[in-house]
């Protein structure tokens, strides 16, 4: 299995070079020729920019939805710690109650 993705990753890495080599080896003879290929060129260009594009708008989504999820918990925390803070000062109140009646109990 190790063998066989090396062999894929070897072959991956050489066919870039293979039509490298392909491209350059062909002769752009007539004018017509040469207008087609800037033509294919303008378009990949072109593509490339669509794909770039698409990619910032979802990196700018996400980014987005994360900052959305991020204040959702940063509420729920605070709602938390306030439910949190409440027991707490019902509790000091009734320790400061049982201590009130204690210390009147005792005169």
């Amino acid at each position: 299995m190790k063998r066989l993705f090396i062999a894929t990753l070897a072959l991956a890495a050489a066919l870039p070079a293979f039509a490298q080599t392909a491209q350059t080896t062909q002769t752009i003879d007539t004018p017509a020729d040469v207008k087609a290929q800037g033509k294919v060129e303008q378009a990949q260009i072109k593509a490339d920019k669509k794909v770039d594009k698409a990619l910032t708008e979802e990196a700018r989504a996400d980014v987005k939805a994360d900052a959305k999820a991020n204040d959702k918990k940063l509420k729920a925390h605070h709602k938390a710690q306030k439910k949190v803070d409440d027991a707490a000062a019902d509790l000091n109140k009734a320790q400061n109650k049982a201590d009130v009646k204690a210390a009147k109990a005792d005169k």
